[in-house]
């Protein structure tokens, strides 16, 4: 997989569930957070909890890298608009 990133992209990680048979972490890489907090939807949707999802936000400066991990507020107020914006 290849993926052109201009300064900011988002990385989701969705632990496994205790007593699964493979325990793996998901890894998914988005270019909007709206994309990001479609999939925590979902996730939250079928019973995945907060303390098994995280949200990282990557910026690409010009000495490096900087990540910053969004809050659940953050993430709880985006998903209030999306279901909003639905109505």
């Amino acid at each position: 997989m290849e993926m052109k990133v201009e300064k900011v992209f988002y990385m989701l990680e969705k632990k496994p569930k205790k007593g699964e048979k493979e325990m793996k972490k998901e890894v998914f890489l988005y270019d909007e957070m709206d994309r990001a907090i479609e999939k925590i939807s979902k996730y939250m949707t079928g019973g995945v909890s907060t303390g098994d999802i995280e949200l990282t936000e990557i910026s690409i400066e010009e000495e490096g890298m900087k990540a910053k991990v969004i809050s659940w507020s953050a993430i709880a107020e985006a998903l209030v608009k999306k279901l909003t914006q639905k109505s």
